[in-house]
């Protein structure tokens, strides 16, 4: 189906509302809407803007749409309940990674997107929560995209033009439970489709619950109102990702590591992130400020509360190159990757991390320490040095560690 006004006057601006816009319950293959202008299906002014139900529903494209939003694309006309329900229904793919593929779904007055006990599902290139420009706030009243018992969700991708800009919705960017295997990656969390600005979601940019073996990947997640990521599952992996300005309503900063229910809330890495301008802590193991270190680390909680290492020293040598040095004491015998960041001196001064410098593999001796140094080029003195490290044997990641001040060598 391609071309229709669902739910609108003729004119796209006046609801008219009928209780499903669209309803698929049967079938495969079916595409609503389409890459060109002339393909797109207005669906807005409905209860339900889209509906695609049962497990007989498989290989759906929902493509080039405005969903919840008025014709002109810069204002809602929601659907009241939702913008897409999709339940049950295999490899549904919501927009794609051609010029014209991503729909706007923004302005309903709930969820942008919900999938419920969906496989195979891919979600790319979309705007949700913001205008047709992705600049304007136009956001969803509760999640951008939500997911229940949906494993194997991919949202974005490496792939150019996969990315979805996920901004300005009430209840969050992208909640999902119980998706083991979902991927997360490549996408404006919180940030208009240009990055020129902030078009930040009301509570979390992603959070993650009750799930496995997720990977969150190279997004862009700022300018969220409480959490940048915040995770709550185990064997979790963040990487890659910006996660700015967040924490003004809430008690967290960047990524929080909680145990929630029976959960251990271990194995979550943390990795290659830039994480600043919040007001938590940027790492946050348990929600409750800086977790000293203890000796050999045996304590348990969220990440088994992995010991952070200890800087020494920063010392900038003549030639430019600064040489970081310190200390890690840990688990006897474990391999651990050990990562540096210029840190933007918080009031903790644990952190946070402006700009990634480099990593370091180290194994602890039978004692659980192992010395180290650290050398990189892009420091001058005054400025602030944090750092991480991840057991690569159990995935856990520690919080930022105390910061240490960049000096010359006299």
């Amino acid at each position: 189906m391609k071309g229709n006004f669902i739910g609108t006057s003729a004119a796209g601006d006046v609801a008219l509302l009928n209780d499903v816009g669209v309803e698929i319950v049967g079938g495969s293959a079916n595409l609503v809407g389409g890459t060109p202008p002339s393909a797109r299906n207005l669906i807005s002014g409905n209860n339900v803007g889209l509906e695609i139900t049962g497990a007989s529903v498989t290989g759906t494209v929902v493509r080039g749409n405005y969903i919840g939003i008025r014709k002109a694309g810069d204002a809602a006309l929601p659907n009241g309940f939702g913008g897409a329900l999709i339940t049950d229904a295999g490899g549904t793919t919501v927009g794609g990674t051609a010029s014209g593929a991503g729909n706007v779904i923004s302005g309903n007055d709930r969820f942008g997107i919900r999938f419920i006990g969906t496989t195979g599902t891919v979600v790319q290139g979309n705007l949700i929560g913001t205008d047709a420009a992705g600049t304007a706030d136009v956001g969803n009243h509760d999640a951008g995209l939500d997911a229940f018992t949906s494993p194997g969700i991919l949202i974005g991708g490496a792939d150019e033009g996969a990315g979805n800009v996920i901004s300005g919705n009430g209840e969050g960017g992208i909640f999902t439970q119980s998706t083991d295997g979902s991927v997360i990656q490549g996408n404006r969390i919180g940030i208009a489709a240009t990055d020129s600005g902030a078009i930040g979601n009301d509570n979390e940019g992603v959070f993650l619950f009750a799930g496995d073996g997720a990977t969150v990947s190279g997004n862009v997640i700022e300018h969220n109102s409480t959490f940048g990521a915040l995770i709550r599952n185990d064997d979790t992996t963040i990487t890659g990702n910006l996660v700015v300005d967040n924490g003004s309503a809430g008690t967290f900063g960047g990524v929080a590591v909680a145990l929630v229910g029976s959960g251990s809330g271990q194995g979550n890495r943390i990795l290659t992130n830039i994480i600043f301008g919040n007001t938590g802590l940027g790492i946050d193991l348990g929600g409750d400020g800086v977790t000293a270190n203890d000796t050999d680390d045996p304590d348990t909680g969220p990440n088994d509360l992995q010991n952070f290492p200890v800087l020494a020293s920063a010392i900038r040598a003549a030639n430019g190159i600064t040489t970081v040095s310190g200390s890690l004491n840990s688990t006897p015998s474990h391999d651990f990757t050990l990562q540096f960041f210029l840190a933007d001196g918080e009031s903790s001064n644990h952190g946070e991390a402006v700009l990634f410098l480099g990593s370091k593999a180290v194994t602890t001796d039978a004692g659980g320490d192992k010395s180290f140094s650290f050398a990189t080029t892009v420091l001058s003195p005054g400025q602030e040095v944090t750092g991480t490290a991840t057991d690569l044997s159990t995935g856990d990641t520690s919080e930022f560690s105390l910061n240490v001040v960049v000096v010359q060598a006299s």
